[in-house]
Order: structure tokens, then C-alpha cells, then sequence
């Protein structure tokens, strides 16, 4: 390790990989056959695809393949608390400790101020105030957009893999 843990923010893939194969692990599935059945067919997501590694593991890390409405329905997941449709998908204190303010990133990162599970966040002036946004942010220019006050979601998916 280059510095001593919580010293300093540094994304690293390596841990949604970690958490993935924690699921598959503990479930004894396939991680995209986990979501698949949790997640994404109670967001009716049917047609997604997600890289396996060499390993036989999903990456979880990422390289998730959907179309901008259904990561617009993850959002929309998260943006209800967890609930779709009045059922409930993902636990409250999940929902609440993802989009928390955990980590402070501010100095090393231009685009957000904190991060939580997963999820970063931003106070974004607008005006004389500031409004709260909360986003996933991928490789290739794919976002997940979450803004609460304006009970908003927007979802962009690119394919500009490798660029800022």
C-alpha cells in the first residue's frame, strides 16, 4: 500500500471486485445470476450483459452492459429508497449508506465532494444555493445522476472507454 488505510481517498476497482465475489461466495451463485434474480428482474431489466474474468467470476467491478433505462431504473430504485412499486428491493440502510456522505474526496477528486458505497456526491451551486446530487460514475462516461430535491434521475451510458 502506498499510504495507511483512510489516510487518503484513492478509488481502487479491485474492491467492487472484492464485494462481487463476496456475494458469489456467500450465495454460492454467480453474481449476475444474483442480481439478475434481486435486482434487475424487479427493475424489469431483462437484457444486460457483465464480463466474466478468467477466474469464472462476474467482474463486479464494473463493465456492466444496459441500456440508459434500465440504469435509469437503478437509479429510480435508489432515489425511492430502495422500493419499486411499493415493494421493497434493497434495504433502507442500504439505500441511505450508499448515498451518504462517507469518505471526504473533495482534494483529490474535482467532481465530487464525499463517497459512499459506491456512490459519490457532489454540492452542486446553483444560484444562491446548493443542490445535492449523487451519482455512479463508470468507465466510459456512464452515470447514474440522482438528484432528490428535484426528485430527478438521469442516465447516460458512452462508449468512450479509457478517457476522461
Amino acid at each position: 500500500m502506498k499510504r495507511a488505510p483512510g489516510e487518503k481517498y484513492a478509488y481502487c476497482s479491485v474492491n467492487a471486485f472484492l464485494a462481487g465475489a463476496i456475494i458469489e461466495n456467500a450465495t454460492k451463485t454467480p453474481l449476475d445470476d444474483f442480481a439478475r434474480a434481486n435486482l434487475f428482474w424487479p427493475l424489469n431489466i431483462q437484457s444486460f450483459r457483465w464480463r466474466h474474468v478468467p477466474v469464472e467470476r462476474t467482474t463486479g467491478r464494473g463493465n456492466l452492459e444496459i441500456p440508459a433505462r434500465d440504469a435509469a431504473a437503478l437509479g429510480q430504485q435508489m432515489l425511492n429508497d430502495g422500493l419499486v412499486d411499493g415493494r421493497r428491493i434493497v434495504s433502507h440502510d442500504w439505500v441511505a449508506n450508499s448515498l451518504a456522505s462517507q469518505v471526504p474526496i473533495s482534494d483529490s477528486d474535482p467532481y465530487s465532494d464525499f463517497y459512499g458505497y459506491m456512490w459519490y456526491t457532489k454540492a452542486e451551486p446553483v444560484a444562491d444555493h446548493k443542490v445535492t446530487v449523487h451519482f455512479a460514475s463508470g468507465n466510459g462516461g456512464n452515470k447514474i445522476y440522482i438528484i432528490p430535491s428535484l426528485h430527478l434521475v438521469v442516465a447516460i451510458t458512452s462508449s468512450a472507454y479509457g478517457t476522461r
